[in-house]
């Protein structure tokens, strides 16, 4: 008995002895590990939900506003992102965590690089290996990027200015902010009121003002000024009003807001007066004087733009520094303006911060740089090269930059225009879409020792201009065309019928479906042109570098040649006496316009030295090369015909279909569908010309309206 008690105090004492700390460490081990497949598996079945919001967020045009990151300790695992309309997701990143990949809809796990793997959980449906590798927050986007690298999810960011700063300036508020733009339709705003019951209704009503336009690094300012009535009336700016506002942005038509901001009207900013000296056609001066109520640590600065842009102002703005000597006068020099250009300036100035705000109620100052057009140039007319030496003309072809000059004298005839003091240049083209500036083709004009002198531009370029007369009252005496083209050739027609050039008249190209081989239009018997085409297939009128006078009827006052001669850019619509634009008031005419009773150039005739426009009809160039009719073998690609074959043997004989202005209102019609040719030969009270259609035969012997605007090719006389 006494030994089985010895053998169990002993068996106790060793057992009460044993240490299990190991086993307790394994356990605990067993436990954390089992916790964090847990959390793992939880991160896991968040991240799917998380990205399948994500996708129906970009499905829906929604956009983050807000991230936020998930820490564990001092280590960022995940994110949580506030989008506007769809809530608030979390995802977590991939912080070297063991491999996981989804088998018969549960996750697994491997710790030996895929070896073995073991299930960790059930997964909620969805698909893929939802762990993020990659999160980042670039200012524009938040750009996830999934476990495998290849797989990227870009989601626009958009931050509300929750501050905007306020300056307050002469009857001014100016709200200046910084945006994040992750849109194309992003736009930024306040509204303001004088009461938070007004505020309110203008929320309701959306009357904000707002702003499209950002600086390069996202800064935008919406200023309210008291010059604002009605619709968007920001109410009193006087000293001690309160001012309601609350600042909002619109992205993709959805309107966010930031926290209502409440100030009050503390000063009275600043006043300015300025005025401009010196305006050149190219500069001015502009100086003024700032008056401060505090004018310690001041800076300004003068934004200018041309007024004439809309709402393209912006793209001709710019802010010039201006130094405010002791007295706060300033005085600043402005090159490279545009000619005959209206501008507008108001000032900003800066109390001391990095904003700037508006002092002078956007009311403008405004000044017109001078006119080239109406500046006659200082040029060296002995030394320009003298266009009129043989022979004069209406027109004038140049074929290389430098000075020129010809006598102001009546088309062909030794006649003089009268009594010239100056000269102008009226318009120029390049007879395409491209808008020209003023002296791109011709950069100063003058009237000097019994001339009219010119100097190109420096670059030679194609197009067409037209330089006018003028008496000491500004009227146009006579006007003539300067053709800035390659000398056209000639090109023999069949049976002697004569030598036509390979090109319209004002045309640039003779190449088949070239733009430039349209040329200009010209009423019947006018010695001056007007624009055609920019599209060898559409009644899209060619830019110029000024606005046309609207067309005027025919009448007894208007429907003369001396009405015509002294407004060579207004089309002369038809009267119903004659069907022409020169009124007699009955079916009677007048016939030699462009010819004279002994077949030859008339004074009005607008072809170039050494040509004319031809005879038409019967015995005109077009039937005597030809016969009568010819077949159609209209080119539809280049909208036109090539008489090659027809006319003569030149392997290019290029008519295009240049359409014509219609005698009723002066629009053009059927370009691309076909061209009538004029001829100055009359018939009746018409006038014979080549015409030809798309869908026709071609009728070298056809006639038309006088009051038509059409093309011209000349013939060498």
């Amino acid at each position: 008995m006494k030994k089985t008690v010895f053998l169990l105090l002993a068996l106790l004492a060793v057992f009460s002895c044993y240490d299990d700390s190991a086993l307790q460490e394994t356990l605990r081990e067993h436990d954390e590990r089992i916790s964090t497949l847990e959390t793992l598996c939880a991160q896991l079945n968040t991240n799917q939900t998380s990205l399948q919001t994500i996708i129906d967020a970009l499905d829906s045009n929604d956009y983050v506003t807000g991230v936020a990151p998930v820490m564990e300790g001092n280590t960022t695992i995940g994110y949580t992102l506030t989008f506007k309309k769809g809530g608030s997701v979390t995802i977590y990143m991939n912080n070297d965590k063991p491999e996981l990949k989804i088998k018969d809809g549960a996750w697994y796990i491997s710790y030996d690089e895929g070896k073995t793997w073991e299930k960790i959980g059930d997964v909620t449906p969805g698909t893929g290996d939802a762990f993020i590798a990659d999160v980042e927050v670039d200012g524009q986007y938040v750009t996830l990027t999934l476990s495998d690298g290849q797989t990227v999810i870009k989601v626009p960011l958009v931050n509300l200015p929750p501050v905007m700063a306020l300056n307050q300036g002469y009857k001014v508020i100016s709200f200046r902010g910084k945006a994040v733009l992750a849109s194309i339709d992003y736009t930024v705003g306040v509204y303001v009121a004088d009461s938070e019951e007004m505020l309110l209704h203008k929320i309701r009503n959306q009357q904000g003002l707002s702003t499209g336009y950002f600086e390069a690094d996202g800064t935008f300012e919406v200023i309210a000024d008291r010059s604002v009535e009605g619709y968007y009336d920001f109410g009193s700016f006087e000293e001690g009003t309160t001012k309601y506002c609350m600042p909002f942005v619109r992205v993709n038509g959805v309107y966010s807001y930031s926290d209502m901001m409440t100030f009050t009207i503390d000063y009275n900013g600043a006043e300015v007066t300025s005025e401009v000296n010196e305006v050149t056609v190219s500069s001015a001066k502009v100086s003024g004087h700032i008056s401060l109520e505090y004018p310690d640590d001041v800076k300004a600065v003068l934004r200018l733009y041309e007024s004439s842009q809309g709402n393209e102002i912006w793209e001709t703005m710019k802010d010039i520094p201006l130094t405010l000597d002791s007295d706060n006068n300033f005085s600043v020099s402005l090159s490279d303006l545009r000619s005959g250009v209206e501008y507008v300036y108001y000032i900003l100035v800066d109390f001391g911060s990095e904003l700037c705000s508006d002092i002078d109620n956007r009311s403008c100052f405004t000044f017109t740089t001078e006119d080239s057009y109406d500046v006659e140039s200082e040029l060296e007319v002995s030394k320009a090269i003298d266009l009129s030496s043989s022979e004069s003309a209406n027109c004038y072809i140049i074929s290389e930059s430098g000075l020129y000059k010809f006598k102001p004298v009546k088309g062909n005839s030794p006649e003089s225009v009268g009594n010239v003091t100056s000269a102008r240049i009226l318009w120029e083209t390049f007879g395409t879409s491209i808008v020209p500036e003023r002296s791109d083709l011709i950069s100063g004009v003058c009237y000097k020792d019994g001339y009219i002198a010119f100097q190109t531009a420096d670059t030679f370029k194609e197009g067409n201009a037209v330089i006018a007369a003028k008496d000491a009252f500004g009227k146009i005496l006579w006007s003539w065309h300067i053709w800035f083209t390659d000398e056209p050739q000639g090109q023999d027609y069949y049976n002697n019928a004569g030598t036509m050039m390979d090109r319209n008249l004002g045309a640039t190209s003779a190449t088949p479906g070239d733009v430039g081989a349209l040329g200009l239009l010209y009423q019947w018997g006018r010695k001056d042109p007007f624009l055609g085409s920019s599209s060898i297939s559409d009644e899209v009128v060619a830019e110029s570098t000024i606005t046309w006078p609207s067309s005027v009827e025919s009448d007894s006052s208007n429907g003369t040649i001396a009405y015509a001669t002294a407004h060579p850019t207004t089309f002369i619509t038809y009267n119903s006496n004659n069907y022409d634009w020169y009124y007699t008031g009955d079916l009677s005419t007048d016939n030699t316009r462009w010819t004279t009773s002994e077949s030859s150039k008339s004074i009005y005739d607008p072809c170039p030295v050494g040509w004319r426009v031809p005879d038409g009809g019967d015995n005109g160039i077009w039937c005597e090369s030809s016969g009568s009719s010819l077949d159609n073998t209209y080119d539809s690609t280049n909208a036109g015909m090539n008489f090659s074959g027809k006319f003569g043997s030149a392997s290019t004989i290029w008519y295009p279909g240049s359409g014509c202005r219609d005698y009723g209102n002066g629009s053009l019609s059927a370009v691309g569908y076909g061209g009538l040719y004029w001829s100055a030969s009359p018939v009746h009270y018409r006038a014979y010309g080549l015409l030809f259609r798309s869908d026709c035969d071609i009728f070298p012997s056809s006639f038309g309206g006088r009051a038509d605007g059409s093309s011209v090719r000349c013939v060498r006389e």
